[in-house]
């Protein structure tokens, strides 16, 4: 599995890696479920060696605090390590679990998801005898969370927005709010979390302009901030490109051609935020025009009795920088390119 450097991987792949502090009775010498206790030491007191056992999946559920979403798996997903368990005949490294109050399904799954569907798949694709391999924790509701969030560090197909969200939602369950309380927890920077919840707040407006949620990642909230960041009419044209966009990418995924890749929807948005270029109506005189049609000025060529007039509309309903741009252009009109 690919692994992600920085951000923890150091800690997270001790924990992908050494899942043990010695073997289960039922598993021969030599397996790879071994140095437990080091790895998993770094949290604490409340990860603690319970037991393994070989389980029916069925008996297991997701839990809601994985960032990874269960739902979205896929057999492509897996399908690397669905062929390595077929290959060994059982799945070597156990998943982490605790247990639930409900008898009909007794254990979450607290890190080993893609493990299971893959168990899952097999035994629904002519593979019945195969089980799941788990390992009981006593863990609560915080502590699950982080050791989830350790494992995940170093995936690679976890999505940052995946990972917003995951945060998202621990901050107020876990931290009250205190992102500072949080960030110490997991043993990274104030601006990680920070940066993650920018993401989780992200207006699906812009999220949809992606096409696919999980390219969007923790550099793109400041970006458009800072496209949008003077609000009005540039907020406006930068959000109704979004729309477009969305619209764009959804036909591209119904016809299965690729989508337009993120900096080229960054780029839309910034080209979008600059004003329009003016209408220009030609006459005698001629009028400059908004983007919503509205006008902006009226220039009045000079006759032998009266000079030019520049009148500017009494209902002017543009900004600034469209009023800007509607003198250059008027400029450009009198003195023409390149004269001096």
């Amino acid at each position: 599995m690919a692994r992600k450097p920085g951000f923890g991987a150091s800690i997270a792949s001790e924990v992908v890696e050494a899942f043990g502090s010695g073997e289960a009775p039922t598993l021969p010498t030599g397996d790879v479920l071994v140095s437990r206790g080091k790895a998993l030491s770094k949290l604490g007191a409340d990860v603690q060696y319970e037991q393994y056992e070989w389980v029916d999946p069925a008996l297991c559920k997701p839990s809601r605090q994985n960032a990874r979403r269960y739902d979205d798996l896929t057999y492509e997903d897996c399908e690397e390590l669905i062929q390595s368990i077929r290959s060994e005949g059982r799945q070597r490294m156990p998943a982490i679990v605790r247990r639930t109050d409900d008898s009909a399904v007794p254990y979450e799954i607290v890190a080993g998801s893609r493990r299971h569907f893959a168990i899952t798949w097999l035994r629904a694709n002519n593979y019945p005898d195969f089980k799941y391999l788990i390992d009981v924790q006593p863990l609560d509701d915080e502590a699950a969370f982080r050791l989830s969030d350790l494992e995940n560090r170093a995936r690679a197909d976890v999505s940052d927005i995946e990972r917003a969200r995951s945060y998202q939602m621990a901050l107020h369950a876990h931290y009250k709010g205190d992102a500072s309380a949080m960030a110490e927890r997991l043993g990274v920077g104030r601006a990680t979390i920070y940066r993650y919840m920018s993401l989780a707040d992200l207006d699906d407006t812009y999220i949809n302009a992606f096409g696919d949620a999980k390219v969007v990642t923790v550099s793109h909230p400041r970006a458009i901030t800072s496209i949008v960041k003077g609000g009005g009419q540039v907020a406006e044209r930068v959000r109704a490109e979004a729309v477009r966009l969305a619209d764009v990418q959804r036909e591209r995924l119904k016809e299965k051609v690729s989508l337009i890749p993120p900096a080229e929807v960054i780029a839309s948005f910034r080209q979008a935020a600059k004003p329009p270029r003016p209408l220009v109506i030609e006459n005698t005189s001629f009028t400059i025009g908004g983007a919503d049609g509205g006008e902006i000025l009226t220039y009045t060529r000079p006759s032998k009795k009266k000079g030019m007039s520049i009148t500017l509309s009494a209902k002017l309903s543009a900004d600034r920088s469209e009023v800007e741009a509607a003198f250059q252009h008027l400029l450009d009109e009198l003195f023409g390119a390149g004269r001096k």
